[in-house]
């Protein structure tokens, strides 16, 4: 760590562009204010190993290099971006995550998530993951989600009830022979590649829309723009779920839904499925209607 207390030192930009810095230039520098940061709230609980932002915690991000405040939005780099475990009204604006795991991970219970106006960007993981969550009330609008390799937003083992994705550019969110499907693929291979991606044969998802959003990749074996599977036991671990008013494409299917129930799909532009613009196995109650269903070409 740096020194707690000012040290005699040059700084280099006391030349303020017109060349080298001698020793004359010294004069006593605080060094601790450019160290690692320190955590300064109330104790933790001692079996939390891992730094993590708790409900009423605040953080100031200072971009250092040019020892200049900044009151620009955030911007994460190391490990998984963001997880949120038991929280509250959690709620994430304006917020850039890239190069890192999973972006968001939400996982054991939570409640009124929102998240807007947000990068999620290139990660090795996924974009916003619901992983073994017990989670009421779910926003996902206006926000870039996109290069991340197992999936844009994905969900597994959940129960998730009222969940609204809106108005995002969802795309290129697969990777070829490594995003797997827990649930198998109905022609007898392990799927690859989703960028909205529903597994709830050991959960439940209801009361779901996706709308206005822009869900395209590129095409690969067993790719779908848009994956939900249910339950083969139940019927009911994947229902009542709206898809309107998007345009997605370039993926081996469009819509690929297994063993789900009362789902509209309806008003979307769905272009460039090489092998079927909806799949639909073991399903009941479906509404598909006024969708174009087209190739990119001019013709």
């Amino acid at each position: 760590p740096a020194a707690p207390h000012p040290i005699c030192a040059v700084d280099s930009l006391a030349g303020c562009g017109r060349g080298a810095v001698g020793w004359e230039a010294r004069g006593h520098i605080h060094w601790q204010s450019y160290a690692q940061g320190v955590y300064v709230g109330s104790a933790r609980a001692t079996h939390v190993s891992d730094y993590r932002v708790r409900v009423d915690d605040q953080i100031a991000f200072l971009f250092r290099l040019t020892r200049a405040e900044t009151s620009r939005r955030s911007e994460l780099q190391v490990a998984d971006g963001i997880r949120i475990e038991g929280v509250m009204q959690p709620t994430l604006s304006g917020v850039l995550i890239r190069r890192v795991r999973t972006a968001v991970h939400v996982t054991r219970r939570a409640r009124n998530l929102l998240i807007d106006h947000c990068h999620f960007y290139h990660n090795t993981g996924v974009g916003v993951f619901l992983d073994q969550v017990d989670l009421h009330q779910t926003i996902i609008s206006d926000s870039h989600i996109s290069y991340n390799r197992l999936g844009g937003i994905r969900i597994e083992g959940s129960a998730i009830y009222n969940l609204q994705i809106t108005g995002n550019d969802i795309e290129y969110n697969n990777n070829p022979g490594v995003d797997g499907s827990p649930g198998g693929e109905p022609t007898g291979g392990e799927p690859t590649g989703a960028e909205i991606w529903f597994e709830a044969p050991q959960g439940k998802i209801s009361e779901v829309t996706i709308a206005s959003n822009t869900i395209q990749a590129t095409v690969q074996p067993g790719g779908a723009n848009v994956r939900i599977h249910g339950a083969a036991d139940d019927p009911y671990h994947a229902v009542l779920i709206t898809i309107a008013g998007n345009v997605l494409g370039s993926q081996t299917r469009g819509i690929e839904l297994r063993h789900v129930r009362r789902v509209a799909v309806t008003g979307n532009t769905i272009y460039n499925s090489p092998e079927l613009s909806l799949y639909a196995s073991h399903c009941s109650g479906i509404a598909f209607g006024a969708n174009t269903i087209c190739w990119r070409g001019r013709k």
